[in-house]
């Protein structure tokens, strides 16, 4: 009997190492698992930060379509409108300039027949 006693212990005593080490292990997983939630926490913080500056971003995009639909591509418009003015403007100059070459021509050929 008292060699099964002494088995019995033995086997409590490795018992006794094994649940110790699991408990150590337990004690690391736990570890663990708090730094794991703390990152958790600050990845959900940087994730908040970084929605609010998309936000911020979307904001300022937003504004600056409103001020290209309303400032710039009105003064587009405004710069080709005075390109156009001038090119109707040079046309007719060089119209003028055509009948101005045909009349001299006529009178420079009028020159050339009078003796």
């Amino acid at each position: 009997m008292e060699e099964i006693l002494k088995e019995i212990l033995g086997e409590l005593k490795t018992l006794n190492k094994r649940v110790g080490k699991i408990e150590e292990g337990q004690g690391r997983l736990e570890e663990n698992q708090t730094r794991l939630e703390s990152k958790v926490d600050k990845l959900e913080s940087k994730v908040n930060t970084l929605e609010s500056k998309v936000d911020k971003l979307e904001s300022k995009v937003d504004k600056l379509e409103l001020r290209m639909e309303s400032e710039v591509i009105d003064r587009i418009r405004a710069l080709f409108d005075g390109w156009q003015e001038h090119e109707d403007k040079f046309i007719d100059m060089a119209e003028k300039v055509d009948l101005l070459n045909i009349k001299f021509d006529r009178l420079d050929t009028k020159l050339k027949q009078v003796p």
